[in-house]
């Protein structure tokens, strides 16, 4: 099956134009951890800006190929077909080899900050699910590993990834062995993470809108599993090792780059959604729907209370019942007059990882 190779120019633009929107969504987020809340940097924001400055990296190479005339619609990705100066060529291998730590840097740093994330809104009163999410970091952290460690050792001395006689890399070897590798570490921890939080937040008593909401926000990771899946679908369709036929190098970029920089877009997401509580009041506030105040009585629809001098995104979002506090599996007490009914006398996910 083939498929049209796009321009040079629209992967730059493609790109270039994704990190764009990754960079806006990151100054929003960092924005509202500082200037807005107040807060110093989480552990999630930090691993989201290594993602995104690897993107930025993964690109960069595209531009230097651009610029010594490598990234064409004819070439293939391994370049054989590529008949100018041989030191431009041994070059261009070079960056291309070198650029494959920054793409699986900007994944599992993604990932990583996704992970991060899911600690901060998970208590430690929820303690056999943080295990689950520390399992599956260390799931995450090894598939880097082994990512990182087939890119450097496969080819062995680290020359032959660039070399252009005879003792160049085998095709076959870097196929079979490094892209799917790779690819399956990178999407099974993908679905991982994507499943995750639902296994989780099933079990805990929510409205159903607030469920919705939430189901929609976790939900996002299933576009870059999409993505992720069109990626390894494109090199397998068109590449035929034994027919000599490689994926054409523009449409291996091109896809490799949306891949890595929705990945971005989609850590993103989760945290940015205050911005999308402050708009809903600020909706009912102009509307002039009465927005109760404080903590409700009733333990099924519990509220937060903002500070009375806090000037955060939080006392703008939280003057009504709470959209994100949800109680945890109910156990019932025999003891009469006993302490409240809920799991470690915690009802809540924690607040913190969505202000």
């Amino acid at each position: 099956m083939a498929l049209h190779a796009p321009t040079p120019a629209a992967v730059l633009i493609s790109e270039w134009l994704l990190l764009s929107i990754a960079a806006v969504m990151i100054l929003a987020r960092l924005y509202l951890r500082l200037k807005i809340n107040r807060q110093t940097l989480l552990l999630s924001d930090v691993f989201i800006c290594l993602a995104w400055f690897s993107a930025a990296a993964t690109s960069s190479v595209d531009i230097y190929l651009k610029y010594v005339g490598v990234l064409r619609q004819d070439e293939d990705a391994f370049l054989r077909g590529y008949a100018g100066d041989p030191n431009t060529l041994q070059s261009a291998l070079l960056y291309f080899w070198a650029g494959n730590f920054a793409f699986f840097t900007a994944f599992w740093c993604s990932k990583t900050a996704i992970l991060a994330f899911y600690l901060q809104i998970f208590p430690p009163a929820f303690r056999t699910y943080r295990i689950i999410i520390w399992i599956v970091i260390a799931y995450a952290a090894s598939g880097y590993i082994v990512a990182m460690s087939l890119n450097l050792f496969l080819c062995w001395p680290l020359e032959r990834n660039w070399a252009t006689d005879q003792t160049a890399c085998i095709a076959e070897i870097q196929i079979n062995i490094a892209f799917r590798v790779g690819w399956a570490l990178h999407f099974s921890s993908d679905v991982i993470i994507f499943v995750l939080p639902f296994l989780i937040l099933r079990k805990l008593r929510m409205e159903r809108l607030v469920r919705f909401g939430v189901y929609c926000t976790f939900g996002l990771g299933a576009i870059n599993i999409t993505f992720c899946l069109t990626r390894f679908l494109i090199v397998e369709i068109t590449t035929d090792i034994d027919e000599k036929k490689v994926i054409p190098l523009t449409l291996l970029e091109l896809w490799s780059n949306i891949d890595c920089n929705i990945s971005v877009i989609i850590a993103c997401m989760p945290a940015l959604r205050p911005y999308l509580r402050l708009i809903h009041a600020n909706r009912q506030s102009r509307s002039g729907m009465p927005i109760s105040s404080g903590r409700t009585t009733s333990p099924h629809s519990p509220g937060i209370v903002a500070g009375p001098s806090s000037d955060t995104l939080e006392s703008e979002l939280v003057t009504y019942p709470s959209t994100w506090e949800c109680e945890a599996p109910v156990i019932q007490s025999n003891a009469p007059g006993g302490p409240g009914a809920y799991e470690n006398g915690i009802n809540m996910i924690s607040e913190e990882g969505w202000r």
